[in-house]
């Protein structure tokens, strides 16, 4: 798939302005417009010249010819943005990294990011706005639901489902088969021996549900 030039990027914490740097970096001597959003002015790195600050969230516009993406890493605000989004019927796109491996066999919705040296194996699922960190492994066959973000060196193993509005922490390891509710939260190191009904709060190796003290 063709990359875009031209960019319309919601969120300017540091996960926004990190995959700011890799679209700059990535695109280079290509790259037409970088737009950032957000509802306060970002600090942004002189090494980022093409970065534009365009105003609050609530007034943005995007062209036809831009790809949105939300770069927030908390879930809730990500289910919100897409849904304000889509009212006003922006679209959002795609930002691969060149470093990534994407199966000719995966299915990505609009909306993905995927970020440097993840792998998305045979068959694997990611619906819209879901945002895969670094060095992550989703396995063959396994689903990753809409709004959900997976952090740094996370591994999901083949044939899990991630629900929707999921945090999954870093390094963190969802077993093979295992069925992780909507909008529950895992924490960083994590292992998943067990599916988890919704807004659980996972921890520990194995991990248990501090929601329910199980």
């Amino acid at each position: 798939m063709k990359q875009s030039t031209r960019f319309a990027l919601i969120g300017g914490g540091g996960l926004g302005l990190e995959i700011a740097g890799y679209i700059h970096d990535t695109l280079q001597d290509h790259l037409e417009s970088l737009s950032l959003w957000d509802d306060s002015l970002p600090a942004t790195s002189p090494a980022l010249p093409m970065l534009t600050y365009r105003g609050k969230i609530n007034d943005i516009k995007v062209s036809a010819d831009e790809t949105a993406l939300i770069c927030i890493g908390d879930t809730e605000t990500r289910t919100h943005m897409a849904r304000q989004l889509e009212s006003k019927h922006i679209t959002l796109g795609r930002f691969i990294h060149p470093s990534a491996i994407i199966s000719s066999q995966a299915t990505l919705a609009d909306g993905c990011i995927i970020l440097p040296f993840s792998c998305i194996s045979y068959g694997a699922t990611l619906g819209p706005n879901t945002l895969i960190n670094s060095h992550v492994g989703i396995g063959h066959h396994a689903t990753v639901q809409a709004h959900s973000v997976i952090s740094p060196h996370s591994l999901i193993a083949g044939h899990a489902t991630i629900g929707e509005g999921v945090f999954i922490g870093s390094g963190a390891v969802i077993t093979p088969g295992k069925t992780i509710g909507n909008h529950t939260k895992i924490t960083a190191g994590s292992v998943v021996y067990r599916n988890a009904p919704e807004n659980s709060f996972l921890s520990g190796n194995p991990a248990k549900n501090l929601r329910r003290g199980s």
